[in-house]
């Protein structure tokens, strides 16, 4: 099987040994085809399958991950195997399916509610501060990557893709100019790969990005009619929030988020449960 592989006939394969009955593709990465699928009970699963040929350790690492965690707002998982076709290897996994959409989707309706951000916000604190206590760091929190439980529900952090185990060796190499994740909403350190800085705050401040886009309709380092690439680029410098952004804040009570916003490390909350603290007092 090489970079044509077709992961639908490999999905059919997984459906009939798990008896599970395919519904539909949903969703399609680089690594990746998530599809929807139900088991014999009726319950509706996400079945993702991984390309043969794109199989690596950051994977393997990505699912030792999701085994780790145990907490409603970050994703889980219910199976995982590996079956052969055409005499290779090729990995599956299943997980719940989230039925009601990602963030990304939810806001393009229009920007959410103070209040629902406040809920939303509480949620994904807590289960980053799950995710710290296990020594992780997501690295590619976004809206993309945050799912419903199902329309309105609770929010879920998904794709383990991009993981960092902090007790394991580095998978990426020091003379990288950029570390892994996704440029509008990683922090400095991820953009300038200063690898001796990464741990949960950059989690942190991508969170504080993805909450700030939700809220407000903006990336909170944008100028007034500037390209996206701007932003990146004051993150990426370590410029201070913008005087919008932080006016912004102010106004609506969410000075929180100009804290988790610091662009160093040391200036955001440095402990989970302080964050989840200032954020219940919201």
């Amino acid at each position: 099987m090489g970079s044509g592989t077709n992961l639908r006939r490999l999905a059919e394969q997984v459906c009939g040994e798990k008896q599970l009955s395919l519904d539909a593709l949903v969703g399609e990465g680089t690594f990746k085809q998530t599809y929807r699928a139900a088991d014999a009970s009726g319950n509706i699963i996400a079945l993702k399958v991984h390309r043969p040929e794109l199989t690596s350790e950051r994977v393997n690492r990505e699912l030792e991950a999701m085994q780790r965690c145990s907490h409603p707002s970050v994703g889980r998982l219910i199976d995982v195997g590996v079956s052969r076709a055409d005499e290779q290897p090729f990995l599956w996994s299943i997980e719940p399916f989230c039925a009601g959409g990602t963030l990304a989707e939810a806001v393009q309706g229009g920007a959410i509610p103070r209040a629902r951000l406040v809920e939303i916000g509480g949620h994904l604190v807590s289960a980053i501060e799950h995710i710290a206590g296990l020594g992780l760091v997501h690295r590619d929190i976004k809206p993309d990557n945050i799912m419903f439980s199902e329309v309105h529900g609770t929010p879920v952090i998904v794709d383990f893709g991009l993981v960092r185990d902090l007790n394991a060796v580095s998978l990426t190499a020091s003379w990288q100019m950029r570390g892994p994740g996704t440029p509008l909403y990683a922090s400095p350190e991820q953009l300038n790969n200063d690898k001796l800085l990464i741990d949960w705050r950059s989690d942190q401040f991508s969170l504080a990005v993805t909450l700030f886009v939700s809220g407000f309709g903006f990336h909170p380092f944008l100028e007034d009619g500037e390209q996206p690439v701007q932003a990146i680029d004051r993150v990426a410098n370590r410029n201070a929030l913008p005087a919008r952004a932080r006016s912004l804040l102010a106004g609506s009570g969410l000075t929180t988020l100009a804290r988790m916003l610091s662009p160093h490390p040391v200036s955001r909350f440095r402990k989970p449960a302080a964050l989840l603290q200032a954020w219940n007092e919201l």
